[in-house]
């Protein structure tokens, strides 16, 4: 018989019948229609040991924590990760609350709240259990974050829309109209009823009727820059009014500045979006980004002279206004409102800048402006196990939202503990650091068990009754993983900070070259640790980190001649270096034919010569990345400066001694509340 395969058209439909034959009958045993061999049927061998009791209480702990813990009470080997480079599974945070648990059911509502599998393996005679991801797990977490970005995203568009929305609003009203509603809606009666109110409405007005692409950026949360010269010539008359009041208004009036400014002419507008706090806060509190107004004196290719206090690196020129992107109805839309009246009637940016930190100090405001919405509330459940009455008792609420201000867990979770203690339940939560403390949402005392559910939606939890726990975990835990960043990447940075007591550009560089401004804005800022050494660098999104993640992704030779007088030209950058010099050609040259360039690093410290009589907090050092553009049939090349600053040792602890003392001052007024709290309890 030949062993040549023919590929006739009767072969092919036989080989088809022959694979939908074998596809069905996988499918039909995968689904038990056909019987197996008695001999291939798998019965779990029983551990004994799962049926133990467990007691166990901690907080956001790191899941290969959690099971060394267990492994120490039990006797039974449990880990979390199959090597130490599995750090998305063994650094997952968990909290759990639990008494009397049996050990089998606490592993397995922990492998169904993260999605992980549970293993088990005989070593020396016993079962070992890991934790870990599969490719299923790892493609629906991968598939749930596009969903949840994109659902963080339409939330904060609509918000933007609806920004836009009340500017046209505002335009409508007169101006004594518009004033009337400034207790009931300040926003709104600024945006109507003052110059530099109307004058932004009047902007945003013509951004979304003549520049409909910046105008998609701007309602994405994305940054964008437009050039006045693309808009109706009105709108730079629109900028000159924003001029007159606002919070850059307000400082140039306190520094009798307003001859610097007379012949500073507006130029362009650059949109910052959510880059500042992220779509999924955006979204909640209304406020989507920044509008800023940025001119040039005449014939100046660069910024003109003008006060350092207001100099920002939102792209080329000088900031003359700025105004925030923030829904009317919103707490924040309100509070921006106030505060932009305050200022045009006088008041310090400090002044105004203290009282919206009073303001959203009140855990009521702060609750209000954070709440998401609650499925249970709009529809109240008839369950008995939730329409029951339980008791939270007389629980110290606020200890979750110090915590969280002070960037430090002291590994007790008030209100999962409460809330387990109240429903006879155990909890087990996954957890992530800039989660909304629960305890914003509860109240003391007895009330019917479904407002637990409520508070729980209300702080951006989803939750399960599992058939041994309550599961809880946030309603964007994809989203919420992303912005994590390896343990043993911040130990690295950590260890070099404590050894040099700051950070080298170098390093600062190569920390935001590996890093997405999600993990940077979400995660690394807030490092109680590593986020003195690195907030004046990185705090902005605008030009310094695309400045650093450049400069972080150079080789040593490109790095050499970048500090070189001819500098590093723009030829020898690869691919991907390039993707980040155009895009930051595009902020700050924009629409430009290039022919060539180069980019310079400068070092030099003009601040040397006087940083000793300077206060420790102003200590900071300066690093300018010079990049000059050759434009065809331009003689001279045009030069654009990017500062980055970052912090001196001696600045860093003074941050790092101020921090400690509002955490001690926390913790004192803590402990006299709690003080007074039992003082009742005590006399009785």
């Amino acid at each position: 018989m030949s062993g040549r395969v023919t590929t006739n058209g009767c072969g092919r439909r036989r080989w088809r019948r022959c694979f939908l034959a074998l596809l069905l009958a996988a499918s039909l045993l995968a689904a038990g229609h056909l019987p197996l061999c008695a001999q291939d049927v798998d019965t779990p061998e029983p551990d004994a040991r799962l049926e133990q009791k467990i007691t166990l209480d901690v907080s956001s702990t790191k899941l290969a924590d959690v099971c060394a813990k267990i492994s120490e009470m039990t006797g039974v080997a449990v880990k979390a990760g199959e090597s130490d480079r599995e750090w998305r599974v063994s650094e997952r945070l968990v909290t759990i609350h639990a008494s009397d648990m049996r050990l089998g059911s606490l592993l397995d509502e922990l492998s169904r709240l993260l999605g992980f599998r549970l293993s088990r393996a005989k070593k020396d005679g016993q079962f070992a259990y890991l934790f870990w991801q599969d490719r299923n797990s790892k493609n629906l977490e991968a598939d749930l974050l596009n969903s949840q970005n994109a659902e963080a995203a339409e939330r904060a568009a609509d918000m933007r829309e609806n920004t836009l929305s009340a500017a046209r609003d505002a335009l409508a009203m007169n101006e004594s109209g518009a004033l009337a509603e400034r207790d009931k809606n300040p926003w709104l009666a600024y945006l109507g009823g003052t110059i530099p109110g109307r004058a932004y409405a009047a902007l945003l007005g013509s951004i979304e009727k003549h520049a409909p692409i910046e105008r998609d950026l701007m309602l994405r949360g994305k940054r964008a820059t437009i050039d006045l010269a693309n808009l109706p010539p009105e709108a730079a008359q629109f900028c000159r009014q924003m001029m007159e009041g606002g919070f850059i208004g307000a400082e140039i009036k306190k520094r009798d500045q307003q001859s610097v400014f007379q012949s500073v002419v507006p130029k362009r507008i650059t949109v910052l979006g959510s880059e500042m706090m992220g779509e999924q806060s955006a979204g909640l509190i209304g406020f989507g980004g920044l509008v800023i107004v940025l001119g040039e004196a005449p014939g100046a290719e660069g910024q003109p002279a003008a006060s350092d206090a207001i100099a920002s690196p939102f792209g080329r020129g000088v900031p003359l206004a700025i105004m925030p992107l923030a829904s009317t109805d919103s707490v924040m839309g309100k509070a921006f409102g106030r505060m932009l009246f305050a200022v045009d009637e006088g008041a310090s940016m400090e002044d105004a800048n203290k009282q919206l930190v009073t303001e959203f100090s009140n855990p009521a405001v702060f609750a209000e402006a954070l709440a998401r919405p609650s499925a249970t509330a709009a529809s109240l459940p008839n369950d008995p196990l939730w329409t029951r009455e339980v008791d939270l008792g007389d629980v110290e609420f606020g200890a979750e939202m110090e915590q969280l201000l002070s960037g430090q867990n002291r590994g007790k979770s008030v209100s999962f503990s409460a809330i387990s203690e109240a429903l006879g339940k155990p909890v087990v939560a996954e957890s992530f650091r800039s989660m909304m403390p629960v305890s914003l949402f509860l109240t003391p005392g007895k009330q019917p068990a479904y407002r637990l559910l409520v508070a729980l939606e209300k702080a951006g939890y989803e939750w399960q009754m599992g058939a041994a726990a309550l599961r809880v975990r946030p309603a964007d835990w994809a989203l919420q993983r992303s912005c994590e960043i390896p343990e043993s990447f911040l130990k690295h940075y950590r260890d070099l900070l404590d050894k040099q007591q700051e950070l080298t550009l170098d390093q600062i560089a190569a920390m935001t070259a590996a890093l997405t401004d999600r993990q940077i804005q979400n995660n690394l800022l807030g490092d109680p640790d590593l986020s003195p050494a690195v907030a004046s660098a990185l705090a902005s999104p605008f030009g310094g980190r695309d400045a650093l993640r450049l400069y972080g992704s150079l080789a040593p030779a490109q790095k050499k001649a970048l500090t070189t007088g001819a500098g590093l030209p723009f030829s020898s950058l690869d691919g991907k270096q390039w993707d980040l010099m155009s895009g930051i050609l595009a902020d700050y040259a924009g629409g430009v034919e290039i022919a060539d360039g180069t980019v310079r690093l400068d070092t030099a410290d003009p601040l040397k010569a006087n940083r000793d009589k300077m206060p420790a907090m102003s200590q900071v050092q300066f690093a300018q990345f010079k990049i000059a553009v050759q434009v065809p049939d331009e003689e001279a090349a045009r030069d654009i400066g990017i500062s980055v600053m970052y912090p001196t040792k001696e600045q860093i602890k003074a941050i790092r001694d101020a921090t400690k003392a509002a955490r001690e001052q926390m913790e004192k007024a803590r402990k006299e509340r709690e003080k007074k709290s039992s003082e009742p309890s005590a006399q009785k």
